[in-house]
């Protein structure tokens, strides 16, 4: 190395040389890391290639997807010239039409605002594209750089700002496009929606459907009489055409749904156009972005060939091309960032295209389901005007009947007598007012009728008229009697089932029975079997094929002919070749005939009962009647059942009267047994009370009473007939209340009232007189059983066997309805496939199905709802029910349950119910267990409930009474022997995990042996066992051992000492931690401060120094405090430093310095920590507060720094002048043999009372002198007041009373009067009264 390099090298400081080579080393290392970059360059430009492709291919199928666009635009072409043809017949429709094609035309001008928008923002990324573009032309100018490079890359560094600016708001506007696609799926999901609507419009329609096709069949049933029939057509014609007009609105809101999803389509293939457009310019903006690459590259390459530029230009160079090509591959990554959005929007419009082709399907779907419905609304149309033209029909015969009615009347010479006068037309039936209820009243007994009614009015007595002429006809307008009641079934008749077996087996041949046996045998019989077939049961069986038979009649020349037939319509029997009609069972909607009849026509028949039905609704409305008690009286109202296998019947009338139910039902020649049967055990099971009256069949011979049916009805209530004829019908009117004619049979089956004997056929009573059976339900005026029963005995007991209890009754039904083969094939499917039954509805009932099987009637007012396990709450009227999942009853809804039902546990057949937001529990017959007041109630064990109360839960058994103290925040099930519960303890928000025992008492999860016993752990908090008795409570959060019996325990974040024989408390939890016992001495934190404490918790000073007079400064807890002699506290230890001036311990604490009151005549020395220093002062701080030393004084002491006062020696530090006003605290140095001397003295402000004059005597002066003083200058006087007091007087006091202290010499007397104290200098301020000063 030369002189010269080397002093390049002394004064750079480092070998140039061998930096230069390095620098070489570092160019050669960045030409290889550019090659690098060029080869990834490379592979990039590979797959952009691969990009571009995708792209292509992405083009092609985007082109596919607008040809298969545009042929769905096609065919939704053609279907809105097919949906044209359906407008013009809905023409009534039109302005609704209208009105949803402009919400139609709104959307698409919200389509089309969107589409706006997005050209205004193609055009913004136009714009972009060609700045982009000009900037890049820019770049292509640093082929060319040469001495001022640096400029252009500056120049080059602003423009990609710029580019990174405009970067910014592409990045914007293309979320602004991503928002406006995500609202164009939002559309496409209102798409899906209104699809949804449109299968659920056309759910509606099959619905409507259905009942459409409900009522035409419900409108070709006969019904009561033409006139009625009339009626119900016009009804049906109505609800036909309401029904029309629904499923022609639904049309319109099909169409208006089509042209939705056409708006989506449209607006789908907007956003498709848009997005292709976005792909064209992002691969533009990529081909820009590569060629700026290549720029750079060359750029880079220049600079190396041209060789010229310093290596610190080159060096800035390359970091700077580096900093590019980051920011190129930056951009390059955003690219493929928006490639992949574009793929995955791409990905997106197929699923959207796959969907609207998923819409066009469903469209057609429904298009074609609403052709069908229109179809059938055509066809339901053509059947309407049919039944019109068959009302039109059955009108004109109606007439012609009449006619033909009349002409026969004139032919026997007889005049008709109308059943009721007054009334030609119904009347219609009004809401009656609503009235209170009285109070149930005892059933009265049997009496006479009231007063202002003719028992038996006396008519005029006609010529007799022979038996064989014309039987039982009234003469001259007059009443005729009851045809006497007998076996009238004279006539010879080939009978179908010849023969029939009883229970025993024995034979009962039907031609020898029914010629041979009594009016009162064979309707006793006919009951019986009657009742049987309700309750399926056989009494009486077809001797051939062993099936079940009832009795059935025909009417033949107005003659009665009675015969055995079978119950069941199914039965396969050789004696038949037809089958016969089957029964009404209970729980069938209809009420049908037992058996067809012959009589002809019921035209004039069912006419008269409307008028009858009209004019009793008149007699049970008056003011006369709502004071007997009827109130709340309707016409032709259903009545339903709460039993599962009845639904409902419609009687005539239906009322109240004190508290009973009543039902007046007209009974008539339609009226078989086994209907009769069924409805008297409907209302009886419905505790409904049901009056049978006669009259309606407007024959005014009675002969009517002379068939089965009447009889049946006769001898089955008490032997009491009640009839409404003309007669009843006039008394009615004049008594404004319903009148009713009575009679009934004697113990010789003659009618009691006959015109011979008494002049009349029956006494007229009203509803007050009846007597109710409460059991039956049947009210009768005179129970003429009792008498007969003497006389006849065996009828007794016949009459006896046939009667059963309601609770029987119920059960028998309840066993028929479940061994139907239906029912069991129902529930043994239902069992095999797991399956459950299915709630439907009726009208505005619900009842259970399974498949076609009807598993339990609609009569529940309210839709069931599902519970727990699979169990369902059901509701008639205000009572509640429970079945399980194959509709099988678990609580009867017969009224026990008035509550809402909301659990069921099965295990214990109890329910949980609730009032609003409280629960109870009660058993399955409602007898309440625990009242509601829990907020949930759940399954525990068998003999116990979890409750759950301000959100906390516990366990109580099934009285209510609670097993725990503990209230949880849960619990889980209960698994045998414990289980997991969870608890919070009370001022702590920590939740605990634990276990609990069948009672919910908290057992422990952990155990450690101590002390004979074990510190257990129970949810968290630790207590002390012995001998399986806790002595002391699991209540702290943690407990460790700490010596003998003696434990650590921590609650609240505070530690403490327990003792755990006797679970009293050693050491109270207030320290933040305890250490270890040693040498019987821990270690303890309190609030931050270690001490140190004893077994007993004492604390045990830390460091003790003696002072004066046996007081001790001791430190505990890092603190100083001052004891007496006797060790008694006189200052607390919470001071950080003590120390004394003018005879008063002085504090420091928290930074400042403080007066204490108490008191020490001697110096105490001060521990501190040196500060720093000046020419005249040293600063050192005395327990954190910062006090000054003169220099001086130091060097005085004998030291020649202060350091040598700070290291341990006989000398030390003491407070030297404290002055408080200006917080300017003096040190001074003391030596060890200076602590016993007395400070400078200091009064207190007790020592003299104020305005009180002293005499003292000059004990003495203090003196002050400097080095400029010849002699030291008198600042105090000390004088002695009395034996001990000592006050000290300064030289201010002296001038203040115009005397020189200078004067005074000790032993002068001075008279003095306090006038104050000054607390900074603890000095009493005095006032000079006089003086005996000797001058010298």
């Amino acid at each position: 190395m030369n002189l010269k390099q080397y002093i390049i090298n002394l004064v750079a400081g480092y070998d140039v040389e061998e930096n230069i080579i390095m620098l070489q080393h570092r160019i050669e290392d960045e030409q290889h890391t550019s090659s690098s970059l060029r080869r990834d360059v490379s592979s990039q430009q590979v797959t952009i290639a691969n990009l571009n492709q995708q792209v292509a291919t992405s083009a092609t199928e985007l082109s596919s997807a607008k040809k298969e666009l545009k042929d769905y635009q096609k065919e939704c072409e053609k279907l809105d010239g097919e949906k044209d043809a359906a407008k013009k017949e809905l023409i009534s429709l039109q302005q609704l039409y209208a009105t949803l094609r402009g919400d139609a035309d709104s959307l698409r001008h919200t389509n089309e605002s969107l589409r706006n928008d997005l050209s205004e923002k193609t055009a913004n990324l136009m714009a972009f594209q060609g700045r982009y573009d000009s900037l890049t032309n820019s770049y292509n100018q640093l082929a060319d750089v040469s001495a001022d490079s640096k400029a252009r890359v500056k120049e080059l560094e602003g423009e990609l700002e710029t580019a990174n600016e405009n970067h910014a708001a592409l990045q914007g506007r293309y979320e602004s496009l991503n928002q406006s696609y995500n609202e164009l799926e939002q559309e496409a999901a209102g798409s899906k929606a209104r699809v949804g609507e449109l299968e659920q419009y056309l759910e509606t329609a099959n619905v409507e459907k259905s009942e459409l096709l409900s009522s035409i069949d419900k409108a070709k049933v006969t019904v009561e009489g033409l006139e009625k029939k009339v009626a119900d057509q016009d009804y049906d014609i109505k609800t036909l055409t309401d029904n029309w007009v629904t499923a022609s609105a639904n049309l319109a809101k099909m169409t208006e749904s089509r042209d939705s999803l056409q708006a989506d389509l449209t607006a789908a293939n907007a956003n498709i156009e848009k997005k292709a457009s976005e792909l064209e310019e992002k691969q533009s903006e990529l081909v820009s972005l590569t060629g700026r690459l290549k720029e750079l590259e060359a750029e880079f390459e220049s600079k190396n060939a041209i060789g010229t530029a310093t290596p610190e230009e080159i060096k800035a160079l390359e970091s700077r091309i580096q900093e590019l090509e980051e920011k190129i591959q930056d951009k390059d990554n955003e690219i493929n960032i928006l490639q992949q959005n574009i793929k995955a929007r791409e990905n997106e419009k197929d699923i959207l295209i796959k969907e609207l082709n998923e819409l066009r399907f469903k469209e057609d779907l429904l298009n074609d389901r609403v052709n069908e419905l229109e179809e059938k609304v055509r066809s339901n149309e053509r059947t309407i005007n049919q039944q019109e033209k068959e009302v039109q029909e059955k009108a004109r015969e109606i007439a012609k009947l009449k006619k033909q009615v009349a002409d026969l009347l004139d032919k026997v010479d007889i005049d008709p007598v109308p059943l009721i006068d007054e009334i030609s037309q119904p009347k219609p039936m009004t809401e009656p007012i609503p009235v209170p209820v009285p109070a149930p009243t005892p059933s009265p007994t049997p009496k006479p009728p009231v007063d202002d009614i003719h028992a038996c009015p006396t008519k005029p007595k006609g010529p007799k008229v022979s038996k064989e002429s014309i039987p039982n006809v009234p003469v001259d307008g007059g009443f005729v009697d009851f045809p006497p009641i007998k076996n009238d079934s004279a006539i010879k008749v080939t009978r179908t089932i010849v023969e029939v077996k009883d229970r025993k087996n024995n034979s009962i041949y039907a031609d020898d029975f029914f010629e041979n046996s009594s009016a009162e045998e064979i309707a006793l019989q006919a009951r019986i079997l009657a009742d049987a077939a309700i309750k399926g049961e056989t009494i009486w069986a077809c001797r051939e094929c062993g099936g079940a038979v009832k009795i059935g009649k025909r009417m033949i020349n107005h003659k009665e002919s009675l015969f055995f037939t079978h119950v069941s319509r199914e039965q396969s029997c050789p004696w038949i070749h037809k089958q016969t009609k089957s029964i009404d069972k209970p729980g069938g909607e209809d009420d049908e005939p037992d058996e067809p009849t012959d009589d002809g026509p019921e035209i004039e028949i069912v006419s008269k009962a409307q008028q009858m039905k009209n004019f009793m609704l008149r007699m049970l409305t008056t003011t006369e009647s709502e004071e007997l008690g009827i109130e709340d009286v309707k016409m032709d109202t259903i009545i339903r059942s709460n039993l599962p296998y009845m639904r409902w019947r419609r009687p005539d009338l239906s009322f109240d009267y004190n508290g009973r139910r009543l039902v007046i039902q007209l009974q008539r020649k339609k009226h078989g047994t086994q209907e009769l049967a069924d409805r008297d055990i409907f209302y009886r099971l419905t505790d409904t009370h049901i009056i049978w009256v006669f009259g309606a069949d407007n024959d005014v011979t009675y002969d009517y009473m002379r068939q089965s049916n009447y009889k049946n009805t006769l001898f089955y209530n008490h032997r009491n007939v009640l009839v409404f004829d003309k007669e009843a019908q006039e008394e009615s009117e004049k008594q404004q209340t319903l009148v009713l004619k009575c009679n009934w049979l004697d113990e010789n089956n003659e009618w009691e009232h006959k015109l011979a004997k008494d002049g009349c056929n029956g006494m007229l009573i009203k509803l007050s007189d009846l007597t109710f059976d409460n059991e039956y339900c049947k009210p009768y005026y005179f129970n003429a059983n009792e008498p007969y029963f003497v006389k006849n005995p065996e009828a007794k007991r016949a009459y006896e066997m046939s009667l059963e209890s309601r609770e029987d009754l119920k059960k028998k039904l309840e066993e028929n309805w479940k061994r139907d083969a239906k029912y069991q094939e129902a529930l043994r499917l239902m069992r095999m496939r797991h399956a459950k039954a299915i709630s439907f509805k009726s009208g505005t009932t619900w009842g259970f199905r399974y498949n076609d099987t009807t598993l339990i009637q609609p009569i529940f007012t309210e839709v069931p709802y599902e519970i727990n396990d699979g169990y369902y709450v059901v509701k008639v009227d205000d009572n509640y029910g429970l079945v399980d999942s194959y509709a099988e009853i678990i609580i009867a809804w017969n009224g026990q349950f008035k509550k809402h039902i909301s659990a069921f546990f099965d295990s214990h057949q109890l329910v949980v119910f609730n009032e609003g937001n409280s629960y109870g529990l009660s058993d399955k017959n409602g007898n309440v267990l625990i009242d509601s007041r829990y907020e949930a109630i759940a399954k525990w064990t068998e003999k116990a409930v979890k409750v759950k109360l301000n959100n906390k839960w516990t366990i109580c058994d099934l009285n209510g009474q609670l097993l725990t103290d503990y209230w949880y925040d849960s619990i889980e099930p209960f698994a045998g022997i414990r289980t997991s519960a969870k608890l919070t303890r009370e001022g702590c928000w920590k939740r605990y995990d634990g276990v609990i025992d069948e009672n919910g008492n908290p057992l422990s999860t952990q155990s450690v042996p101590f002390c004979n016993g074990y510190l257990v752990c129970v949810f968290g908090l630790w207590g002390y066992r012995k001998d399986s008795v806790n002595v002391i409570e699991p209540q702290y959060d943690d407990m460790t051992s700490w010596t003998d019996s003696l434990c650590r325990v921590y609650k609240e974040n505070k530690w403490g000492i327990v003792n755990v024989e006797t679970g009293s408390v050693v050491i109270q939890l207030e320290y933040d931690s305890i250490g270890d016992l040693v040498n019987g001495v821990a270690v303890a934190k309190y609030m931050g401060v270690s001490k140190h404490i004893d077994i007993s918790g004492k604390e045990v000073s830390q460091q003790t120094i003696t002072l004066q007079d046996g007081m001790k400064k001791v430190l505990l807890s890092g603190k100083w405090g001052i004891l007496d002699a006797t060790g008694m506290e006189i200052v607390a230890p919470k001071y950080d430093e003590i120390g004394s001036f003018r005879g008063r311990l002085i504090g420091v604490i928290n930074g400042h310095i403080i007066k204490l009151n108490a008191y020490y005549n001697y110096p105490i020395m001060l521990r501190m920590k040196y500060v720093s220093s000046n020419a005249y002062s040293y600063t050192l701080s005395v327990g954190g507060v910062n006090c000054h030393i003169s220099k001086a004084f130091v060097t005085q002491s004998g030291c020649n720094n202060i350091n040598q006062i700070l290291t341990p020696s006989n000398k030390g530090i003491a407070f030297g002048n404290l002055i408080f006003s200006n917080e300017n605290y003096m040190l001074r140095v003391v030596k060890t043999e200076h602590l016993s001397k007395p400070l400078s003295h200091g009064d207190k402000q007790d020592d003299f009372s104020e305005n009180v004059i002293y005499e003292g005597v000059v004990s003495g002066f203090k003196k002050y002198r400097t080095k400029a003083m010849n002699e030291p200058k008198v600042t105090k006087a000390i004088v002695k007041i009395g034996a001990d007091a000592v006050t000290m007087v300064p030289r201010r006091f002296f001038v203040a009373a115009q005397l020189n202290i200078t004067e005074f010499h000790i032993g002068d007397q001075l008279k003095l009067r306090k006038i104050g104290f000054d607390d900074e200098l603890d000095q009493t301020i005095w006032e000079i009264i006089s003086n005996t000063a000797q001058n010298e």
